[in-house]
């Protein structure tokens, strides 16, 4: 479990937004069905992007790879 906040630049759909956030989270390693390199995380908490355009997150689920 972790908890941070800070700045942060988002690169998706063709465009780029930079906003602050805070946010809780958890990670889960997947060593135990045979992906030692792999987890998966949840994150959840307050997000605003502030240029080019205004969007409010609330959390987000994903994958790290480990190389």
């Amino acid at each position: 479990m972790y908890v941070g906040g800070g700045v942060f630049a988002d690169f998706a759909f063709g465009a780029t937004a930079f906003g602050v956030g805070a946010l809780v989270g958890g990670e889960y390693g997947l060593a135990d069905v045979g992906l030692p390199e792999g987890s998966v995380f949840l994150e959840l908490g307050p997000a605003i992007s502030i240029s080019p355009f205004n969007v409010f997150g609330v959390g987000r689920l994903g994958f790290n790879y480990y190389f």
